[in-house]
């Protein structure tokens, strides 16, 4: 069975899945998936992240600076790796993706798509409460991220053809608001056992 889980920011939606795959015995994949694709591009994995982080690069294919048309011919081969390693690893069965459009890109193994979301004010409170000694915690600054985040994972599905977010989109919608990752994954882990029994 391929999982996939789809995160508002701050919503603690990547711990409740790395949670949940130890909890089945799935594969987890993740961050993995970044690390795979700068390997197989040869290219820097903070720059790999930042183009699939920017998917509006995808728009802009003539008029460009060298520079520029550089970053759109390595956003479609970064895309295009992506999809081969989404492809191989689901080939191996039992596993979860996080985000990167994985509820789209793998809607060929008919996953099992969750979305996570959580009120704007708790997951500033759990960002806050997560930032690196080097971050700038100022709410003001952390809402504004939180909300560019949401924005590009919204654009990213939005030029695979998929409406990021949508309730209907999605096989079940969780809210992590009033429940903790733990226990919410022991209640999810007995609803997918249910599901692969019927």
């Amino acid at each position: 069975m391929i999982i996939t889980i789809s995160r508002q920011f701050g919503s603690s939606g990547r711990k409740l899945a790395k949670i949940l795959a130890e909890k089945l015995g799935y594969s987890y994949y993740d961050k993995e998936i970044l690390q795979e694709i700068a390997k197989q591009s040869s290219l820097d994995e903070t720059y790999v992240e930042k183009i699939l982080n920017t998917p509006q690069t995808f728009l802009y294919s003539t008029g460009c600076t060298l520079s520029y048309s550089l970053m759109h011919k390595h956003t479609s081969d970064i895309f295009s790796i992506q999809q081969k390693i989404f492809n191989t690893l689901a080939e191996k069965g039992n596993a979860i993706f996080v985000g990167r459009g994985a509820e789209v890109l793998l809607n060929n193994y008919n996953p099992f798509k969750i979305f996570v979301y959580s009120t704007l004010d708790k997951r500033l409170q759990r960002v806050l409460e997560n930032a690196k000694p080097t971050e700038n915690t100022n709410p003001k600054v952390m809402l504004k991220k939180i909300k560019n985040i949401d924005k590009a994972r919204i654009k990213t599905c939005s030029l695979l053809g998929f409406k990021w977010g949508r309730k209907e989109n999605y096989d079940l919608c969780v809210s992590t608001e009033k429940i903790c990752p733990e226990d919410l994954a022991d209640i999810l882990c007995d609803y997918i056992k249910k599901l692969k029994t019927e």
